[in-house]
């Protein structure tokens, strides 16, 4: 059998970051225990493909995991012209709804960030606000927290006025919880990278506001 990669090789250690996040919320509450399955679906680049995605949420619902964090996802098409939904993003739904919702497995998912190549792709609007709405645009796996009850979106937010970030998506129907970020200086609504204890090294991104509910999550049961 080929033995495969599955250390951290992005060049900012994303996977890693993730990680900590999740052991640190953990270890803060000093009661439970956590156990992380690593699953490395992206490249070095950070880009993927559905299909890898799928084999790696297969892997983790094959080996009992109970919650499975993305901190990563896709913007799609809210709408196709005959008024159904991505056939991609629809597939993916499905997947998710079979093998997480019906196995009692949370996913815990970025509601995602400013993008604007990829954006504009699929909702060409000049309308920064809206661009940031996911009742106007999907960001998937996150855009699944409409219809399914086991997927939280998350995004960060400031402890100041509980304002989303401008570079964050949100929405009253699909955005679960927000994360309040340890430094909202300059609009960057940022957080101390957990692997330095840095103040003066931060990390930004949905991304990393999700790992912070994961861990909270696990720290309030034995995961």
């Amino acid at each position: 059998l080929p033995i495969y990669n599955w250390k951290d090789d992005h060049i900012k250690k994303h996977g890693s970051v993730v990680a900590q996040f999740i052991v640190n919320e953990v270890i803060d509450y000093k009661k439970n225990g956590v156990r992380i399955l690593p699953v490395k679906v992206h490249s070095k680049d950070g880009q993927s493909k559905l299909f890898d995605v799928l084999c790696g949420m297969s892997y983790a619902v094959d080996r009992h995991a109970q919650i499975i964090n993305a901190s990563f996802g896709y913007y799609a098409k809210r709408l196709s012209p005959d008024n159904e939904p991505d056939s991609s993003s629809l597939l993916f739904t499905k997947y998710v709804e079979k093998k997480l919702t019906n196995n009692n497995i949370l996913l815990v998912a970025a509601a995602g960030n400013r993008d604007d190549v990829n954006e504009n792709a699929v909702y060409p609007s000049t309308d920064p606000v809206a661009r940031r709405n996911l009742d106007s645009v999907c960001f998937y796996p996150a855009s699944m927290a409409r219809y399914l009850p086991n997927v939280i979106a998350v995004t960060t937010i400031s402890a100041m006025d509980n304002t989303v970030s401008p570079n964050q998506n949100f929405s009253p129907h699909v955005v679960d919880i927000g994360v309040y970020a340890d430094n909202t200086g300059a609009g960057s609504y940022a957080f101390i990278n957990p692997r330095t204890g840095n103040g003066a090294n931060t990390v930004v991104g949905s991304s990393f506001a999700t790992p912070i509910v994961t861990g909270k999550i696990c720290r309030s049961e034995e995961h």
